[in-house]
């Protein structure tokens, strides 16, 4: 009887040959996205449109976060902070995933 042969190696081949044209592609993205934006930005409305989709100027928005490891200690020694936070806790579990290196 013949054994098919193991088809990990070759799909990890290919995946890390993906990879590596992935961040040559970001970089390339990343250049177009410089030159386009002040190009876009000058456009009235600061938006451009085609039949395929849209290139517009996203305004920042702040972002608030707390340092996770800093608040778990003080969920578990300040017994008053830990009545606060109780009910907004939400505990997941982890999931599981592939990583190829």
């Amino acid at each position: 009887m013949i054994l098919p042969t193991d088809p990990v190696p070759r799909l990890v081949a290919r995946y890390r040959k993906l990879k590596a044209q992935e961040s040559s592609l970001k970089a390339k993205l990343k250049c177009v996205e410089l030159e386009l934006e002040p190009l876009v930005e000058a456009k009235v409305g600061r938006k451009w449109t085609d039949a395929l989709g849209y290139a517009r100027i996203v305004q920042q928005r702040k972002s608030v976060s707390y340092d996770q490891k800093a608040l778990e200690v003080l969920y578990k020694s300040v017994p008053e902070i830990k009545a606060i936070l109780a009910p907004h806790r939400k505990v997941s579990p982890g999931s599981t995933y592939l990583q190829i290196k």
